[in-house]
This record gives structure tokens, sequence and C-alpha cells, in this order.
């Protein structure tokens, strides 16, 4: 059987009308195709189980923060909002994908699932790269020029933080549709029903070319300028200023450790976003060449998700606005709850509002 693989989602997309082919069909089928059903990896599904609670719930809990929290819309976080963005639509696209691959090598979606699936990973990764190196550059000038940046129009800064946001997911689909329009359909004698995919292999040049060149704009570059950029921050932050090495009070030795901590942190995410997407590019560049080897498969399947799924931990671990907010958020669902069961109590026959809420929790208040 020719597998052409599309080796970003991690395996032939396929179209099945149901999960088992008709008894007749099944009679038809050469001996050699074997059985559609695989054992699945248990430590896989242990891995793709983790980061998708992690990048779910740490993504998603981000941009919930950003719309309902008024104090956290700032310029700094609308980029770190779309950053999160990406990388929810990303885990929420490619896990499930994973998870069923593990049992399937055929998936019951079509064309059109291929085409769409091929767009948000591309795009979703893309502008993760993009809106990073922005990210980047703006931590840059709040490091090393604190007082300009307060002296700048905030409402130029916001439109202009906006449009870039745009810019990147109109750059990142433009560039997701050379493989989406790749998307094939296929009659094989091993399948009665017909394969969809993105055939890789009808035009090797033209592909190897598309990622030779995504390798180098969309992931050489920009590492380049994020690594620079988090490296100049990290040697200031590290290197305290010549008053603080000379005072040795308590508070200006707690600032220089936080100021250390947080350059670490930076350098640690440019590391894992290096680490983490570098196994992608080179199964793509070796594959089309050489073939695509498993162990490489393997492992750029499980590392490609750590930049979606350790930003937010590492964003919660370095911010302490955001810590407060989600307290401040767990706090209000918690004493939400509390009321909704009080009300069901003491007024079920009245209409719940917001009023009746305060209500009796101004009351449970005197009371206690």
């Amino acid at each position: 059987m020719d597998y052409i693989t599309d080796m970003y989602t991690g395996a032939t997309v396929m179209n099945f009308t149901s999960l088992t082919p008709p008894e007749s069909n099944l009679s038809s089928l050469k001996p050699t195709c074997g059985d559609p059903t695989f054992p699945p990896d248990v430590m896989l599904l242990v891995f793709y189980s983790i980061f998708f609670a992690l990048g779910v719930f740490g993504n998603g809990i981000l941009v919930l923060l950003f719309l309902v929290k008024k104090n956290l819309r700032t310029i700094n976080n609308a980029l770190i909002t779309n950053l999160a963005f990406s990388d929810f639509l990303f885990v929420i696209m490619l896990v499930p994908i994973k998870f069923y691959e593990q049992y399937y090598v055929l998936r019951p979606l079509g064309n059109t699932f291929c085409f769409i699936s091929v767009i948000i990973t591309y795009s979703s990764q893309d502008v993760s790269t993009l809106t990073m190196t922005a990210l980047s550059y703006w931590r840059y000038r709040a490091v090393m020029r604190p007082f300009r940046i307060r002296q700048d129009d905030q409402k130029q800064l916001k439109w202009f933080i906006s449009v870039c946001c745009v810019v990147a997911w109109c750059v990142a689909v433009a560039v997701a549709l050379f493989p989406a329009f790749h998307c094939e359909t296929k009659s094989d004698d091993c399948w009665p029903l017909d394969m969809h995919y993105v055939n890789s292999f009808s035009k090797i040049e033209h592909h190897f070319i598309f990622h030779l060149t995504r390798f180098g704009f969309l992931y050489l570059l920009p590492l380049s300028i994020i690594a620079t950029f988090y490296s100049i921050m990290a040697c200031k932050l590290c290197r305290a200023p010549s008053f603080l090495e000379r005072n040795d009070s308590v508070c200006v030795t707690r600032a220089t450790r936080s100021r250390k901590k947080l350059g670490g942190i930076f350098l640690a995410i440019v590391v894992i976003f290096f680490l983490s997407w570098l196994p992608n590019y080179l199964t793509w560049l070796i594959g089309l060449k050489n073939g695509f080897p498993g162990g490489l498969v393997d492992l750029r399947a499980v590392v490609m998700l750590l930049p979606a799924t350790l930003s937010p931990v590492l964003l919660f671990v370095i911010s302490s606005g955001y810590r407060q907010s989600l307290y401040e958020l767990g706090a209000r669902i918690k004493l939400s709850c509390q009321c909704t069961k009080g009300l069901q109590k003491f007024t079920p026959y009245r209409r719940w509002s917001r009023k009746n809420v305060e209500i009796f929790t101004f009351r449970e208040h005197h009371n206690n």
C-alpha cells in the first residue's frame, strides 16, 4: 500500500462512513492489507492526556482571564493571549487526532477535515512563533528601557499590537494554504472507501522547498531574534546594578534573586522552544529526501506539544498578576456555588438574580 502521509498531523487522513466496513467489503480486501486497528501505546496516551489537560486548561484560563479581567488588558498580555489562543487551537485539534491514531490508522473524517486540520495546525504553530518574536521585543523594551514605554501613547500602541496580531494570523494562514490545497482523494485496493490525505510526494521538490523556506524564515530567523533579545534581557536581569550590589538590605536581596530567577526562566523558554520544534522540521527535511525515520517521528510527536503546554505554566510562575486573577476567579466561582445553594434553600420560588446573590452574601456575612 502506498502510504502518502501527512506527517504534521501524524497519519494518513482517511474518510470512513463507519469505523467498521461492511462484511462484503471486508471479504474483498487483500490478505496483505491487515487489520486497521493497532494496540495503543500506553505511554503515549498518558503523555497526550497530560498535554491535553495542561494545554486546554492553561491556555483556556489565560484567554478567559484576559476577557474577564479589565486590569489584565495590557499590551503585553494581549500578545500573551494571542499566543495562548494559538496554542489552545493547536492542542485541541492535534491531540484528539493523536488519540485516535493510537487505535486506528484510519480517521472517520473526510477531505474537509483534512483541509481544516492542516490550516489550524500549521497556522497555529506559525502564529505562536511570530507572537513570541513580538513578545520578546516588547519584553526587551520593558527591561532595557522601562521609562520610555511609559512615555509612549498607550492607545496607539494597543492599535499597533492589534494590527500585528491580525497580520500574524493572515501570514500564517497564507503559508498554511500550500499544504492544505494538496489534500487529495485516493482509492486503494486495500480499503473499499476513499482516502483523504496531504499528498506530499506528488511534487517532492516543491514540498521540500516549502519546508526549507519555512524552516529558515519561520523558525531559524524568529528564533535568532528571540534568543538575542532574551539573552540580552537575561544578562541584564542577572547582573544587578551597582547600587543593589552595594546594598545588603533584605528587600534588595530578594529583588536581586527575583531578577535572576526571571532571567533563567527567559532562557528556559528559548531552549524549550528550540528543542520542541527542531525534530518537526528535521523530520520533514530528512523524510522528503531519505524517508521518514521512525524514531524521529515518535520523538517529534511528543516534544512538539511542549511549548503549547508549558508556556502557560511558566507564565503563571512568572506573573503574579495572573496568579492573583486566577485565585480571584476561583474564589468567585466558589462563592457563586455557595450562594446558589443558599438561594435554592431559602428562596425556592424567587427568580435568581445577581441582586439576590449579593443580598444573600451580605446576610450570611452579617450573621457569621
